[in-house]
């Protein structure tokens, strides 16, 4: 596994990517939220959500590193920079139980 990305670099690749591309992934970085709450606040469903999260990942992971090399969009976010846990797709109410 690779070191985790200074957060200089992470931070000045973000503010590279466009106003919508920034907001989800701050929405899920920094507040912790899943696609389905990301839905919520936005307005759009789950899935189109997610989508935002996946292509928003790649043009960070692009940002950071170059073009792709096997792991695509938010996966290779995460795992070239160390975060834990998974992405859900399930809405609010499932996550509770």
């Amino acid at each position: 596994m690779r070191t985790p990305v200074p957060l200089f670099l992470v931070l000045d690749a973000l503010a590279r990517l466009g106003q919508v591309d920034q907001e989800v992934l701050r929405l899920t970085a920094w507040e912790g939220l899943t696609p389905a709450q990301i839905a919520c606040v936005l307005g759009i469903s789950p899935n189109a959500a997610a989508i935002r999260l996946h292509r928003a990942g790649g043009r960070l992971a692009q940002g950071l590193y170059g073009p792709p090399n096997g792991v695509k969009g938010f996966g290779r976010v995460r795992t070239l920079l160390g975060w834990k846990g998974s992405v859900s797709r399930r809405s609010p109410k499932e996550q509770v139980r």
